[in-house]
């Protein structure tokens, strides 16, 4: 499956799309509209 905006995204699903994976670190990355 994917990950739905607002979710914490590692490496181990992608996100929903349009979602980027975006953070200032990688534990604060999260599926976010680009």
């Amino acid at each position: 499956g994917c990950l739905k905006e607002g979710k914490w995204c590692p490496k181990s699903a992608p996100c929903c799309r349009p979602l980027v994976c975006k953070g200032p670190s990688i534990k604060q990355k999260k599926c976010t509209k680009p």
